[in-house]
Formats: structure tokens, sequence, C-alpha cells
């Protein structure tokens, strides 16, 4: 799904009903889940602690090492021409679409509560930075030494905008698959509250068979009332 801050990018598609003001509105990009081999269900609500041992295990199979292939379908839309705009990764793990954006130019942000996902991402990337605890809330803040990426390690759902101000340009490469169904709501008013007027947000989402398997990642079919479109 690829949308702008209140203007859909096509007219035929159908509101996100999780959200509002036309935030989740817009033509999707996203792909299919293979479910044949994940026959487990999964529906258990996932902690924090759940998603740092994944990092600290190693169990990340969910981490690529190639730019996301819906970014690199649809950068230049994504992107529209500017330079130098302001970017956020929700829940952003060591994905390495960070670096590729921050080499164009762009400035990152990503906020995840893995510690051990950004310490690989410096280190993965071959980057030096600083590290130093937050002053308001209970994480730690990695920067690199250029400043063009700044990672928050925290709760995701303590980040303000007055951390960083607002956005112009938010890519949810697995954010929003990955959260608590639940907490969805406060999900989306916490994206929309950090989306600039000129903001376009682009999202990878899921659809697949939920008898097979529930999640992480989770279905949106629950979301979406349209078909996501490779």
């Amino acid at each position: 799904m690829l949308a702008e801050n209140g203007r859909q990018w096509k007219s035929d598609s159908t509101p996100c009903t999780c959200c509002s003001g036309g935030f989740a509105q817009g033509s999707t990009v996203g792909y299919h889940v293979n479910v044949k081999e994940r026959k487990v269900k999964m529906s258990e609500n996932k902690t924090h602690e759940y998603w740092i041992n994944k990092w600290l295990e190693g169990k990340t199979s969910f981490h690529s090492e190639k730019m996301h292939i819906s970014l690199e379908k649809h950068l230049d839309k994504f992107i529209a021409g500017r330079t130098g705009i302001k970017m956020f990764f929700p829940l952003c793990g060591k994905t390495v679409d960070m670096r590729l954006l921050a080499d164009q130019g762009h400035y990152v942000v990503g906020v995840d509560i893995a510690e051990q996902a950004f310490q690989e991402f410096f280190i993965d990337q071959n980057l030096e930075y600083t590290e130093e605890p937050l002053k308001n809330v209970d994480g730690k803040l990695f920067k690199s030494m250029d400043g063009r990426i700044k990672l928050y390690c925290m709760d995701f759902y303590l980040f303000t905008k007055e951390m960083e101000g607002q956005f112009n340009a938010i890519w949810d490469r697995g954010s929003l698959v990955a959260i608590n169904i639940e907490d969805r709501i406060k999900y989306s008013q916490l994206i929309q509250e950090v989306m600039s007027p000129d903001c376009k947000y682009m999202v990878a989402a899921m659809q697949y068979d939920t008898s097979e398997y529930t999640g992480p990642p989770y279905n949106i079919l629950k979301i979406f009332k349209y078909p996501v479109t490779r």
C-alpha cells in the first residue's frame, strides 16, 4: 500500500478499518506469505521479551540482506523526486533499507525494542556510531557519526513526534503485521501523529489462509477489504 497523507493514490480502494482520516488509503503494495511449511498456530500475543530473545538467539529469518522487493519496485513513487527527506522506519530491526536510503542522502529514524538488532546493524554496515541513554523514557539512542541514521531502542508506543518531529516518508516494511492485532488502533494513531502534510506512507502486508497459520506475521484480511497486489 502506498498513500499520501490525506490523499489516496487510487480512488477505487477501500479505507483501512483500523485508521481514520484517509491515512491508510491507496493502492496496495505487498506480497503473499507461503504458509505450506508453517502449520503451527501462534495466536498468543507477543511481548517485548519475545522479540528481544528472537534477536539474541539469532532467530531472525524475517531479516533480509537485500533491499525489500516492494521498496525496490516502488521507490521512485515513494521518494517522488524529493531530496534529503526524513524517513521513519517503525519496528525497523536491522533492515539494510535504512543504509541504502541514507546513502541516497535521506535522513533515517528507526524504532525497535531489540538493542541487539541495532548493534548488529552498525557492525554489518561497518558504520561508526554513538550510543546514549534517552532522557525522558527508558531506552537508548544509537546514531551514526554523520547523523543520517538515528535508531531509538525503546517501547515503540512511547515514541512521540516531540522526539523527531514529523516525517516526509514512512516505510512500514513489516511492522503492521508484527504488532499484536489489538494494538493496531494505537499503532495507527502514533503513525498519523508523526506524518507531515506531504508524507508518503508505504506498507508491506500479507494475506494467507489463517486455518494453516495465524502469525506473526499477522494476516491483514481483518484490515483491508480488497486483495493485496504484488
